[in-house]
Parts: structure tokens; C-alpha cells; sequence
């Protein structure tokens, strides 16, 4: 089932309450968490123990002295040097082989390579379309979805943007007949320009994952039509599922096609935004629109970060760091399993990724207002309405996080379980006083 551009306007919370206020976007229900909870469970981004070889590679006095040198000390064959040790760093740790792609472009972060992703791709669009005129343009992507893809969408107002229901009897249900078909009525219409198709694997929140059938049939249609396929990867090494389980464009879609793949370090490796964005083009053509298209906003990327994940990377590989952060989410997932096995709390299978969708139980008061009231008891979740993005918005779903040491997750589930399943049900539109709301220790267990 797909939704043309249905307005997409923000829901009024419903509830306010002393000290916290409504949030509609992601990224602000992450900030009012970080400056207010004791227990974040919001944040995608991982707050575990660094490891001390991670550490070690941080403080690293070649790292520092590098990072801060000039020329004639440093020259150019230094800094392809290290661009190469990036690449190669990252190939080994992504399974990423050089002849499967045409062009990696590196950036600050995750978000700004999405943002630049879709610069490049309207700009293929609307030159092949023989005009530059964004109206033509068509943008096809799903709901449930991380919100910044509509956010960013939104911000180029004159797209037409395609909103595909993944329901397919439950919620998130990736459904490939449904995506295909509404790139072939796109394609019937006449547009002179040609669709961006939008996708994330593993989905966030749902932690769907598209399989590798279906996004070769996505891509072929996609390109049939002279279109562009971008494909989110940001948590492809993050999370409760194996390696094998998510395959990526470059395992799956031809190096010579008009693809362009994204993958953060955030999700992977929990720095405190230390962190950068990369990303893998399949064509020469898909290669220079992106490189145009950073070249617009940046110089460069910091050395110190360029050097910094060489050695991260190479270090992960080294230590088995993936398999690591695997285990702790696969630990807090089972955590949540066995809480919602014995409440009125439903847990949402999650097939990959570090998060997990909770559903509330009947007859609770919805996400939003349950945000709110774990935040004032300490608490940080993610309201799960942000991530639909149609008239079909499901309002009984909170987001948590799994990245986080075990016992932390633990004491921080335990509150959270506490404080929904004594806010009872609504009665006459207040919500139940629920326990004691005392000031909450700032001492946490590793």
C-alpha cells in the first residue's frame, strides 16, 4: 500500500507535563534524553566499555602527531597514503571488494552522506530528465522509516514523494510487490525525470532486513525506469543478527548500475560523535554525482578522523569487535524478552539491528505520553510515531536501544517496567499519578 506526500503533519502530543515537553522528531526525543535521563535507552548509538585497544588506538601519539602536521612534513603522497589505509580498512571490515564498486566518498557522518546521497541522485534525475526541475522528480521509500529521510525529503519540498506501507500482516513487513509496483506506476506516468527509490536495511526501527532477491528485483525495476537506488546499511554491522543475514548492494547489485550504498560508524562504534560517513558507488556516473555533491559542502574530512578509524577498523577486525557488540545486544534483547513474556508488554521480533520496537498492551496510554512519563522518572525511549510517516500511525510503540552494557540495561529496563505497569489506564483523559517519582541515582553498574 503505498501514500502520496499525505501532508505529513506533526500530531500534537496530547500531554504536557512539568519539566518535559512533546518532541515529534527523533533526533529531539535523543537530546531531551541525553540532557534529562539517567537511563538512556533512546539513542541508536551505542554506550558501551571501549575497549582498551580502541583506547590505546584514541590516544595514540602517531595519530596526534600526524593529524597535526603540515607541509613540507606532510605531503601529498602522505595523505593518499592515508586515504588508502581508510579504504582498505574499511573493505576488510564491510567485506567491501574493490571491484564491486566505482567510487567511496567519506563525510562527517551518517546523516550528511544521506543528505548528500540524495543531492547526487536528484541531480542524475533531473539531468537525465532533460530539465532541472524538481517537481518531476519521484522519490519512492517506506514507512516505517527512520525519520530523517522524510525530514530531509520534506526539505526539498517540490518532490513527490511515495510512501510505501511495509505491512504485510504485521508492522514493518518489508513488501517488494508493493515497492515495485510503485516504481512501475511512476514509470507509466510520463515524467521525464526519473524515481529515487529510498531504502534502509536493516530498517530502522523494525529491524527488517530486504533480502537479497528482492533488491535485485527493486534495482532492476528501479533502473528500468532510469532511476536511482540508494540503500542505508547504517546498522549492517550493528546488532543481534550474524554477519550473513544482511546482505549489502555491493554483495548483491552489479558495480556498473546506478547505486549509491551508505554506512556510519556511529551505530558501530559508540565515540561520542566521533564518527564519520561513507559512501559506495556503484557506477562511474553515480560516482561523480556524489563527489560533486561533497564537494559542495566540504574540503575534506578531518585528518585526525581519516587516520583514527584506519586503526579502529583494522583493530575491530583484529579483536572480533562486531561479535562483541553482537553479544551485548543479543543479551539485552533476551533481557527484553523475558520482561514482556511476564507483563502486558509485547516485544516485536527483530530479525537484525541494535533496537527493538515494545508495544504497550491494551488499554495504555499512548507512545508519546509514556515517553513523557518515563522521562521524568529518568528514563529515555523513542516514541515510535515518528517513524511512520502516513495516516497509518501507530501510536502504542516504543523504541530501545540494545547497545548498552547489560547491567545499565537492566536497572534501566527494570524502572522502565515499573513506571508503565503502574501508570495504569487512562481515566477521564489524566494519567494515573503511578509510583513515587523520587530522584534517581546517578550511580550506574558497568
Amino acid at each position: 500500500m503505498a501514500s502520496r506526500h499525505p501532508g505529513l503533519a506533526a500530531q500534537s502530543a496530547g500531554l504536557r507535563e512539568v519539566g518535559v515537553k512533546a518532541h515529534e522528531t527523533l533526533t529531539q526525543q535523543e537530546i531531551a534524553t541525553a540532557t534529562s535521563a539517567v537511563f538512556d535507552l533512546a539513542s541508536g548509538y551505542p554506550q558501551i566499555q571501549v575497549p582498551d585497544y580502541m583506547r590505546e588506538v584514541h590516544a595514540a601519539e602517531t595519530i596526534i602527531r600526524k593529524s597535526l602536521s603540515f607541509s613540507p612534513l606532510w605531503t601529498p603522497a602522505d595523505q593518499g597514503i592515508t586515504d588508502e589505509h581508510l579504504e582498505s580498512s574499511l573493505a576488510v571490515l564491510l567485506n567491501l571488494r574493490h571491484e564491486s564498486y566505482h567510487y567511496l566518498g567519506v563525510t562527517f557522518s551518517g546523516g550528511v552522506a544521506l543528505d548528500r546521497a540524495l543531492a547526487a541522485a536528484l541531480a542524475m534525475s533531473t539531468d537525465r530528465g532533460g530539465d532541472t526541475d524538481e517537481a518531476q522528480v519521484h522519490v519512492v521509500t517506506t514507512s516505517p522509516s527512520i525519520d530523517i529521510m522524510k525530514l530531509l525529503l520534506l526539505e526539498r519540498r517540490l518532490l513527490d514523494i511515495h510512501l510505501v506501507e511495509n505491512r504485510l500482516g504485521r508492522i514493518g513487513g518489508l513488501d517488494a510487490n508493493a515497492m515495485i509496483t510503485e516504481i512501475e506506476t511512476i514509470g507509466g506516468n510520463g515524467s521525464r525525470s526519473r524515481p529515487i527509490v529510498l531504502l534502509t536495511s536493516p530498517e530502522n526501527p523494525t529491524g527488517e532486513v530486504w533480502s537479497a532477491g528482492d533488491l535485485a528485483l527493486i534495482a532492476e525495476v528501479c533502473w528500468r525506469h532510469g532511476g536511482v537506488l540508494i540503500l542505508d546499511h547504517s546498522f549492517l554491522q550493528a546488532g543481534v543478527h550474524d554477519a550473513d543475514d544482511v546482505p549489502p548492494a555491493w554483495q548483491v547489485l552489479p558495480p556498473d548500475a546506478d547505486w549509491i550504498a551508505l554506512w556510519d560508524t556511529g551505530k558501530t562504534f559508540g565515540l561520542n560523535e566521533d564518527k564519520l560517513g561513507f559512501l559506495v558507488c556503484g557506477s562511474e556516473s553515480a560516482g561523480r554525482y556524489v563527489k560533486e555533491a561533497l564537494n559542495v559542502i566540504q574540503f575534506g574530512v578531518s585528518r585526525r578522523m581519516k587516520l583514527l578509524f584506519a586503526e579502529l577498523f583494522a583493530e575491530a577486525v583484529r579483536n572480533n569487535y562486531v561479535q562483541h557488540l553482537r553479544n551485548i545486544c543479543r543479551a539485552n534483547l533476551e533481557a527484553v524478552a523475558q520482561v514482556c513474556g511476564t507483563g502486558s508488554m509485547q516485544m516485536r521480533a527483530t530479525h537484525a539491528g541494535s533496537l527493538v520496537m515494545v508495544g504497550l498492551g491494551p488499554n495504555r496510554y499512548s507512545d508519546e505520553e509514556i515517553r513523557l512519563r518515563l522521562l521524568r522518572n529518568g528514563i529515555g525511549v523513542i516514541a515510535g510515531r515518528v517513524f511512520f510517516h502516513t495516516a497509518w500511525r501507530p501510536t502504542n510503540l516504543i523504541r530501545l536501544a540494545l547497545a548498552r552494557v547489560p547491567g545499565y540495561f537492566a536497572q534501566g529496563l527494570s524502572r522502565l517496567v515499573e513506571v508503565v505497569e503502574t501508570t495504569g489506564v487512562r481515566d477521564a483523559g489524566r494519567l494515573l499519578r503511578g509510583p513515587r517519582e523520587e530522584p534517581m541515582s546517578a550511580q550506574l553498574c558497568e
